[in-house]
């Protein structure tokens, strides 16, 4: 989810946050729906969002917090410190208002994303058919973006964990020891995020009702709201739960609603194989002296699912283009054939290799296979999972169900 979602690099927004916030606290001002506090803003810092947007949109783009109650339902729990990002309207003369912003995951934090989306659709020509339109929003809207609770820019929400055992992925090594290693992983990291006293106060309901006090603080008529993957949840419980301050709404990516989240994770491997094979594997076998992988897709397919355990964990999923697939192919033989798997010799192998006749296609694959022998972490490559395990216990399944890319 989050992979895909990072490619299309999107918005800009501002960010609300305190790098040193109590988890909660008690004996604040009571709360009302009429009377929503004011949002802190401040300038965005580098331990919040990455410096390049920071430079590039300037004073447009701010962090923010705000004050909001562990649970509306029990006010004396107490606060939990919100983060918030902004990206302000670029003619101030014409705005019109401010259209939030959540990214998905759950986990996706907007201090990642929304700098992006402010930065392209700031910088496109107002001209243009298509991405006009874009710019006309920036000029005229705030790009907001409420985060997520426990997440960083606000109180934050740590999963208290033993280290991970380093195993391969479940979906590409099924020995029962390894898929045993997983669980057991899996349990012990649900069991440390229970553990945090944040736990219970995380979920959809309150980040909703986050969402409604931050559209009061900053005295808008209105939900308007874009969200992606998850975040389309999001936005149709915030219409359910607030119908009438519910303005225009784009759900980009959105599940099928009517089913369970099991059933979504099990239809996308079938997904993700029709997908691989419509981009990458067809256009390859249609062209086998422009690629070199033949115009057998079993013979080709074969060879995916035969790539060493690393290189297919690491590289499978990636796989959306001929010169992807040839790239990582040739780089699994090489591995394969010299047991010898780290970016040094990888890259020494690729030094005069031709991966096509056909000068574009080669510098495509060529640039593929850089790129994969880049994942090469301290000599060799990562194992995949272990980052995503601290994400999110709710990515980190879905992500084991799919990280195969249905290549099996």
């Amino acid at each position: 989810m989050n992979a895909s979602l990072a490619r299309r690099a999107p918005t800009l927004v501002a960010l609300a946050v305190s790098l040193a916030v109590p988890c909660y606290s008690v004996g604040a001002p009571a709360l009302t729906e009429s009377a929503a506090p004011a949002i802190s803003w401040q300038p965005c810092v580098p331990e919040l969002v990455d410096k390049n947007f920071i430079d590039a949109l300037g004073p447009r783009l701010e962090c923010g917090t705000m004050p909001a109650l562990l649970d509306k339902d029990a006010p004396s729990l107490g606060f939990v410190t919100v983060g918030l990002v902004r990206f302000k309207a670029g003619d101030p003369a014409q705005r019109r208002g401010a259209i939030f912003f959540n990214f998905g995951g759950p986990g996706g934090n907007p201090l990642d994303f929304l700098p992006g989306f402010g930065y392209l659709w700031s910088t496109r020509s107002l001209d243009h058919p298509l991405d006009g339109d874009k710019r006309r929003l920036a000029d005229r809207y705030d790009l907001v973006a409420v985060i997520p609770r426990g997440l960083r820019g606000g109180s934050r929400f740590t999963c208290h964990a033993d280290e991970a055992t380093g195993g391969h992925d479940p979906t590409v090594d099924l020995a029962d020891w390894n898929w045993a290693g997983f669980v057991e992983d899996a349990q012990a990291y649900a069991a440390g995020c229970a553990a945090d006293p944040l736990h219970p106060h995380v979920g959809t309901l309150q980040h909703v009702r986050d969402m409604e006090q931050a559209r009061l603080a900053l005295h808008e008529p209105v939900m308007n709201f874009v969200g992606i993957s998850y975040g389309t949840w999001v936005g149709a419980f915030y219409a359910g739960t607030y119908p009438t301050q519910t303005g225009r709404m784009v759900l980009d990516s959105v599940m099928n609603y009517s089913g369970t989240f099991q059933g979504q994770v099990a239809m996308e491997p079938d997904e993700r194989q029709a997908f691989f094979e419509r981009g990458a594997l067809r256009p390859a076998i249609a062209a086998p002296a422009v690629y070199g992988l033949g115009s057998d897709a079993a013979v080709v397919l074969a060879r995916v699912q035969n790539m060493p355990h690393r290189a297919r964990e690491a590289w499978a999923p990636l796989i959306d283009t001929p010169a992807q697939l040839a790239a990582a192919l040739t780089l699994a033989d090489w591995i394969r054939d010299s047991g010898d798997e780290t970016q040094k010799a990888l890259l020494a192998r690729m030094q005069g290799f031709r991966f096509s006749t056909h000068p574009a296609v080669d510098n495509e694959i060529r640039g593929a296979a850089i790129e994969f022998a880049a994942t090469a972490e301290g000599g060799r490559m990562p194992d995949p999972i272990s980052p995503i395990l601290s994400i999110s216990p709710c990515i980190a399944l879905s992500y084991a169900a799919t990280r195969s890319g249905g290549m099996t």
